[in-house]
């Protein structure tokens, strides 16, 4: 199970003449996250978007235009939910998941333990980790 973190740079869903977009529409204005989801398109069977308003998300989902971004450090609250809603979607003890998300949304939610989870992005600048994602998606 891929998991992709949002992004702070987000398109105007009023730019394309709608109140939403689909949340993989809303988030492609940051190459990262663009990179990010087509790593997990390629190498998960499914993959879901941590959204720092919305907790998880579907790439499907539509959602309207919002500014907000998770504390540095994370948020306990916040994290809680995404767990609770984790938890509710798939099975902890089956799951894996390739965390693609940055330090203050694995914080909370997939550090404190319960979770089989890789971040192969952990400790990477984002040039760094936009370079990865490209040198892997060069392999397909």
């Amino acid at each position: 199970m891929g998991v992709v973190a949002c992004s702070a740079s987000k398109f105007d869903p009023a730019d394309f003449g709608k109140n939403t977009l689909p949340a993989r529409q809303l988030y492609s204005k940051s190459d990262l996250f663009t990179k990010a989801a087509a790593f997990a398109e390629a190498n998960t069977d499914d993959w879901v978007i941590l959204s720092a308003k919305y907790g998880v998300v579907h790439p499907d989902d539509e959602l309207p235009a919002y500014e907000k971004r998770l504390p540095r450090g994370g948020d306990r609250a916040w994290a809680k939910g995404v767990r609770e809603s984790l938890d509710s979607m798939f099975d902890p003890a089956f799951t894996h998941y390739v965390v693609l998300a940055g330090a203050d949304y694995r914080k909370h939610v997939f550090e404190p333990g319960g979770y089989y989870f890789e971040a192969p992005l952990a400790g990477l600048g984002i040039g760094q980790q936009k370079a990865w994602l490209k040198s892997q998606l060069e392999d397909f």
